[in-house]
């Protein structure tokens, strides 16, 4: 169970990458909802990010992927579509 200060810290977190004109905001080890559920951190940057809500409809998905024991940084280079716009900030 996620404490109230790390969703309120995701939330605020969402809300300033909405605000600054990221290109996105990435999840990581993200777990099938009977491992743990993902609903908190979901719910949170949505009401951060777009001053919305989500819902679950009780359906785990299929994790199509494999990790990579070696770990892997993602940088902007990865995202095809990455434009980065300037603020001024």
């Amino acid at each position: 169970m996620l404490n109230a200060i790390y969703l309120n810290q995701i939330k605020s977190r969402s809300s300033q990458a909405a605000n600054g004109n990221y290109g996105g905001i990435m999840m990581f080890n993200m777990r099938r909802y009977s491992d743990v559920s993902p609903l908190p951190v979901f719910q949170k940057i949505a009401e951060g990010a777009f001053g919305g809500t989500v819902t679950y409809d009780g359906t785990d998905y299929t994790r199509s992927w494999t990790p990579d024991p070696d770990g892997y940084t993602i940088t902007k280079d990865d995202v095809p579509a990455y434009q980065p716009t300037y603020t001024g900030n």
